[in-house]
């Protein structure tokens, strides 16, 4: 879902604030909040203000020539700003004339667009580049691959060691920062003996740690027909156009004949995409089944879950 805030000075903008408002809700995809127009005289505003700005993509502000004057839009565009220097999110402005710019809208920042011009003849002109900027800025940055490189690569009396690779792959221009990867797995034993983890030591890996909860973020995509095992790695920057391969290590118990997991990367801006992954047993070998990527929109659950005598 992409959440959108929308500054503006209701003396000069409100009409057209109140229009684009209207038509950005129109889509599916997008959740307008408007900045409320009694703000100067109601306190409380100003904690909704702040806590509508903290959950948006991005902030969207009429820096017109009387809007660039207004208090209430540069208060907010400085509490946006703090977003911004984390990452979070983007702000686009709407303006008369360049020029008018100042202050933090003068950044370098990646994470200002140059905005949009106000076409005030037509100004439903501008408010469909603003909403075609949106859905295509939105679309997640990041894919993922998977691949068993070897499928005998140790074994013990009641275990195999599977050689994998993910490949991390943004083909964006842009620099990722603050995402997370995440291995969602059956857990098939004893926690003690660990059967079942993913191992992965990598220049990417900032950080990692497991845990048997999910995280908030999940959105009940998981169909968990047994406990979970949980390891969550911390990224660091990843290049755009760049493709990474991060080793990994999946230990499976020898009686098992099917294999069923869940892996997911968050980006702060752009929100998780989910991939299924299935491996099956194939004679002495494990193959890889299916590892496809699960839409936000759909139904379809991850399967967490494996088979065969344990």
């Amino acid at each position: 879902m992409i959440r959108v805030f929308i500054s503006y000075c209701n003396e000069s903008d409100g009409k057209m604030a109140t229009s684009l408002h209207h038509y950005l809700s129109r889509e599916e995809k997008i959740k307008s909040l408007l900045a409320p127009i009694d703000r100067e005289t109601v306190v409380e505003n100003a904690e909704k203000i702040a806590n509508d700005i903290d959950i948006c993509n991005f902030f969207i502000t009429f820096y017109t020539r009387k809007g660039k004057e207004n208090r209430w839009i540069n208060q907010e565009l400085g509490y946006a700003f703090n977003h911004v220097r984390q990452n979070n999110f983007k702000i686009i402005p709407i303006f008369n004339d360049r020029n008018d710019f100042n202050g933090f809208l003068t950044s370098k920042s990646h994470n200002f667009y140059e905005g949009f011009k106000l076409n005030e003849e037509e100004p439903e002109r501008t408010m469909e580049k603003v909403k075609n900027y949106l859905i295509e800025e939105y679309k997640h940055p990041i894919k993922l691959g998977f691949k068993i490189e070897n499928n005998k690569f140790e074994s013990s009396p009641d275990q195999i060691t599977l050689k994998a690779v993910i490949w991390i792959y943004n083909h964006s221009s842009k620099k990722i920062s603050d995402a997370t990867l995440d291995f969602i797995l059956p857990e098939t034993g004893s926690r003690n003996l660990n059967l079942s983890s993913f191992e992965s030591f990598h220049s990417l890996i900032n950080t990692e740690y497991e845990s048997t909860i999910l995280p908030e973020f999940h959105n009940n995509k998981f169909t968990l027909n047994r406990h979970i095992q949980r390891s969550n790695f911390l990224l660091g920057d990843i290049l755009g156009l760049n493709v990474y391969e991060i080793p990994v290590k999946i230990r499976i118990p020898l009686t098992l004949t099917r294999f069923s997991s869940g892996v997911y990367i968050n980006i702060p801006l752009f929100g998780t995409t989910y991939y299924q992954t299935k491996l099956l047993k194939d004679g002495s070998d494990w193959v890889l089944d299916d590892f496809h990527c699960l839409n936000d929109n759909t139904d379809e659950k991850i399967l967490i879950d494996y088979s065969g005598s344990d």
